[in-house]
């Protein structure tokens, strides 16, 4: 009987000890959760990482960055034939990228300066892309935001150059030759030098005044003093083909003297400028075309409304299905928040216990029944949302209009002018 006790004693004992490190098991894990919440990102669009915030803009990385990796390490070997450069391949295209990133801040503080918001920088293995607040702006500002990131990289070109000179200066030799021997074999003056070389021709390349790059974005502006938007962005964007064409011309020239990485790299910067720069005047086409037709025009009631206390179940096979679900309050519907099939999938516990409340979002764009429908249409884009609530005075909920409706719209221009041509 003793020994029993005993035994019943020590299950005891465990079992406390169990429930108690089961216990500080879940305080550590709510300390971790909570930690990492300070650091914390919104809902960013799918294929790229968070990184960081820079104020109030978010820094991304694409993910097929990882192609730009691969094909450092790639050049490196075909380079080097050795571990060491790829390497300094890897190590070169960072420090490169860090550069793009500074280029597309630069483009961040001239806007802000002005007023125009900037959502979030993404990094491509293209390079950098600011997204930015659609608003009117003067063209002398317009100029200033697309020649800021150039002029940074012409500095920055311009500094690692002054420490190569200053480097060759002190042991003697000849710049031209100091450079050329710092590049047969990874260096610290070959990095250096790239950075120069790289910062320089990014610099320049940009200022060329074609679509989709920063000079295209300056000629444009400039245009615009004499001539429409949809005009002005026409004759820089064939100014932009007419680039891409040329040098996927010098880039076949390439291939034919045995330079295939280089003529690659050029082939492929061709035809994205080729395509950015046709995408670029289709879009604002588009723009131009939704300008004819204000929100109330194509404006419906919402499918569903719900209350902030109203269970989440009743309007989960709704929103599941993919619609987004106004959240009001008080008798004039009073709009307080938007639950989509993101924010449920976000949240942890069983749907019977879940009131709307605590899955809404707070945050969430919205636009009024006289805004021209090409503001509707920018605000879907930069939210990833499929469908935008439409309000009145006082944040009232007056519909809600979606991406269908918008397409629906530019169909109907499109057939419009068929008709007209025909």
């Amino acid at each position: 009987m003793t020994t029993v006790m005993t035994e019943l004693r020590k299950i005891g004992q465990r079992h406390s000890e169990m429930e108690t490190a089961w216990s500080w098991y879940e305080v550590a894990q709510r300390t971790v959760k909570k930690f990492f919440s300070l650091f914390a990102f919104p809902t960013a669009p799918r294929g790229v990482i968070p990184l960081f915030r820079f104020g109030s803009t978010l820094v991304t990385l694409h993910t097929s960055f990882m192609l730009v990796i691969l094909g450092a390490v790639w050049l490196g070997w075909y380079q080097y034939r050795s571990i060491s450069g790829m390497i300094f391949n890897v190590v070169a295209v960072v420090l490169l990228f860090a550069c793009v990133l500074i280029h597309e801040i630069a483009h961040t503080l001239w806007a802000r300066k002005v007023g125009v918001l900037v959502f979030d920088i993404t990094l491509l293995p293209i390079g950098g892309v600011a997204n930015m607040e659609q608003r009117t702006i003067s063209p002398t500002d317009e100029v200033r935001i697309a020649l800021a990131g150039p002029v940074a990289n012409l500095v920055l070109g311009t500094v690692f150059t002054g420490m190569v000179l200053v480097a060759a200066v002190l042991d003697q030799v000849s710049l031209l030759r100091f450079i050329v021997e710092g590049l047969r074999q990874p260096s610290l003056v070959g990095l250096v030098s790239y950075l120069a070389a790289a910062n320089l021709i990014l610099g320049l390349f940009n200022l060329l005044p074609a679509l989709p790059l920063d000079g295209g974005r300056a000629l444009r502006a400039l245009l615009c003093r004499r001539m429409s938007y949809e005009k002005a962005t026409q004759v820089a964007a064939i100014i932009g083909r007419s680039c891409g064409a040329g040098l996927l011309a010098i880039a076949g020239g390439m291939y034919l003297i045995g330079w295939l990485p280089y003529a690659l790299t050029l082939a492929i910067v061709a035809l994205i400028l080729y395509s950015e720069a046709t995408r670029e005047l289709r879009a604002v086409r588009a723009q131009s075309a939704l300008r004819k037709w204000t929100v109330g025009q194509l404006a419906h009631a919402a499918k569903h409304i719900v209350t902030p206390n109203q269970p989440l179940a009743s309007v989960l096979s709704a929103i599941t299905n993919g619609q987004i679900v106004p959240v009001v309050v008080g008798d004039q519907s009073k709009l307080v928040g938007l639950v989509t099939s993101a924010d449920v999938r976000g949240r942890t516990g069983r749907i019977v216990d879940l009131n709307i409340a605590h899955v809404m979002r707070t945050k969430f764009p919205t636009v009024t029944i006289n805004d021209p429908l090409w503001i509707a249409h920018e605000k879907l884009k930069q939210s990833n949302l499929y469908a935008i609530p439409v309000v009145c005075d006082d944040s009232l909920l007056n519909g809600m209009i979606t991406l269908a409706d918008i397409r629906q719209a530019l169909r109907e221009n499109r057939d419009r002018e068929r008709q007209q041509r025909t």
